[in-house]
């Protein structure tokens, strides 16, 4: 039998306090502003040691490694789980992941529970991250924040899960796992690509819909505080390059 954890939320004062090492650590010279702008950008399923500033032999990331020589590098870290959803969880909320019940390991395909608790949930409909957590946007916008997301999710692929519950001004991106790059369904059957609320259907490489989303964003929001969190599906499984990449790599 698996361990459980209560599913319970966080006191708001705790978020503020995990806000608050947020911003700091690493965003020193940001804090000399008011109202700092924060850009997080989280790749997936990429380890630290697969970039050259931190000694990949082969890997070219000369963009990042220039943000890493002038920026602050990470040596020393701990990471709240190994996959998809508790990554997300941890980060968002400030808390283990095992707190927020089933978000221990990723959610399945289609909403599938893995083990413990999550099963369970998964049969009623209940897995992902629920709308009274509080999370990172919900604390943000008090302070005149936009809020937006956009890319990969997966916490959660019910209506109530949907990041519109959890304070976000904007989405754009999927709800699953991960996706076809170009035809942006998770199976043949799954389509979990959405603008807020609404599916939608777009034309295009799944890096650059994201990347470009991203921008616009920080363009209509330019003139106020803002935090976006750009969630890429790269380099996860299906290893699919934009037309132009066998170019770069023969």
């Amino acid at each position: 039998m698996g361990r459980h954890w209560p599913r319970d939320t966080v006191e708001e004062g705790e978020l503020m306090r995990f806000l608050f090492a947020f911003l700091t650590l690493g965003l020193g010279l940001l804090l000399q502003a008011a109202s700092p702008n924060v850009v997080l950008i989280l790749a997936d399923d990429m380890g630290y040691g697969d970039l050259g500033c931190y000694g990949h032999p082969r890997a070219k990331t000369p963009v990042i490694d220039r943000l890493a020589k002038e920026g602050v590098r990470f040596t020393q870290h701990y990471s709240n789980g190994t996959e998809c959803s508790p990554t997300r969880t941890a980060l968002l909320t400030g808390r283990y992941p095992q707190r927020a019940g089933g978000l221990e390991c990723a959610i399945g395909t289609g909403n599938v529970g893995r083990y413990d608790d999550a099963i369970a949930l998964a049969a009623r409909r209940q897995l992902g991250l629920p709308a009274k957590q509080v999370v990172l946007p919900g604390a943000l916008k008090k302070a005149g924040y936009a809020c937006g997301v956009f890319g990969k999710w997966h916490l959660g692929y019910e209506p109530r899960f949907n990041p519109m519950e959890h304070g976000w001004d904007e989405f754009f991106g999927y709800l699953g796992g991960n996706v076809h790059y170009f035809n942006h369904r998770e199976t043949s059957e799954l389509h979990v690509l959405f603008r807020g609320r609404l599916p939608v259907h777009s034309q295009g490489y799944m890096t650059h819909l994201i990347t470009d989303s991203s921008i616009d964003f920080i363009e209509r929001h330019k003139e106020q505080p803002f935090f976006l969190f750009v969630s890429h599906e790269s380099p996860h499984f299906p290893f699919q390059g934009p037309k132009d990449a066998k170019k770069k790599v023969t």
